[in-house]
């Protein structure tokens, strides 16, 4: 029988080709897979044993928010204990809440307070806005205090390092200060906008705080007038939202009433509408008054130019943050507006 030689040796070397070229395909699979089983075993490491952890420090006893849970009631409480690298002090201040995971710090009395963790809602009662190293309660108009490994809130004092708060992050058993309220580019507009407001009155109630130089920036140079305006005016600008056709220098308008005339925004009744961060509140007494929501829902948080209520540093207006639906006897919010 005749046999073909030259056939059946190339039929021999595709074979070898192809065996070949499957090893090497099962070999590239299997040390990927490897790194893949490294990597992964080291992340559930890291996440077990906590390496990446954010912390709130009181300064005066060096104690750390902590929660415990009790079964009996199914509820998170919240005291304060020895900093250590365990899970249940995972907290970190950001954009008016305290966060641990998906829950928020929430002030549950009135009077003889205490605190709890739960679903953030925006509820008024788990808004804390950062005043220098204090954080401040809007509904409460008071600070966050550690009094006996206690918290409570207390008329707030910038001096009593009891009120004072240090925001920190451990890596690898590294712990670093870190800034505890940022405005990343990731913000949707309204975010922006509320986050661009309280970080402003953080910088208004840092301890050297230089409020006439900040008044003029916010006025665009003309800092003795009444700014309620003007401010709302500044965030917008530095949100990426820069009002046109303003009163000066193009984005500023220095009147509460002019606001609504801006194209950017879509009026709604108070009435109906439930705001949302990043909307402004306008009061209808005379000469008007604008503030600008910073939390919504039903009960909103608003930070605002307060020219009623005198600054020490300049005499003129101070910078205010309240949950108050109503100008005291003058007036009350008639209307949202809500940017595009």
């Amino acid at each position: 029988m005749f046999v073909n030689h030259q056939h059946t040796k190339s039929r021999d070397n595709n074979l070898k080709v192809i065996h070949d070229y499957f090893f090497k395909r099962l070999l590239i699979i299997s040390l990927v897979s490897v790194v893949l089983i490294l990597i992964f075993g080291t992340y559930s490491s890291m996440a077990d044993n906590n390496i990446n952890l954010k912390f709130i420090d009181n300064l005066a006893t060096n104690q750390c928010l902590n929660s415990t849970t009790n079964q009996k009631i199914k509820s998170i409480k919240v005291n304060l204990a020895s900093c250590q690298p365990v899970s249940g002090q995972a907290f970190y201040a950001q954009v008016g809440f305290i966060h641990s995971g998906k829950d928020c710090l929430n002030v549950t009395k009135k009077t003889n307070f205490s605190f709890n963790l739960e679903n953030c809602n925006q509820n008024p009662s788990e808004v804390f806005l950062l005043s220098g190293n204090n954080l401040f309660s809007p509904l409460y108009q008071k600070c966050l205090a550690n009094q006996r490994s206690q918290l409570t809130l207390l008329a707030c004092n910038y001096k009593n390092s009891q009120q004072n708060w240090q925001f920190k992050q451990q890596i690898n058993n590294k712990i670093n200060s870190i800034q505890a309220l940022s405005c990343p580019a990731s913000l949707n507009l309204n975010q922006q906008i509320s986050c661009q407001a309280m970080m402003q009155w953080n910088i208004w109630h840092q301890p050297k705080s230089n409020h006439l130089q900040l008044l003029n920036k916010y006025t665009a140079g003309f800092g003795l007038e009444e700014w309620c305006a003007d401010f709302v005016s500044y965030i917008y600008k530095t949100s990426g939202a820069p009002f046109t056709a303003g009163q000066r220098n193009g984005w500023d308008e220095y009147n509460a009433n002019y606001i609504a005339n801006q194209a950017i925004f879509s009026q709604y009744s108070a009435q109906y509408y439930k705001p949302q961060a990043g909307d402004v509140a306008f009061f209808d007494y005379p000469g008007g008054h604008v503030e600008i929501v910073v939390v919504g829902g039903a009960k909103p948080t608003f930070i605002y130019g307060d020219s009623a209520q005198l600054d020490p540093q300049t005499g003129n207006g101070n910078m205010a943050a309240n949950n108050i639906l109503s100008a005291g006897q003058l007036g009350h919010v008639t209307y949202y507006l809500s940017p595009n």
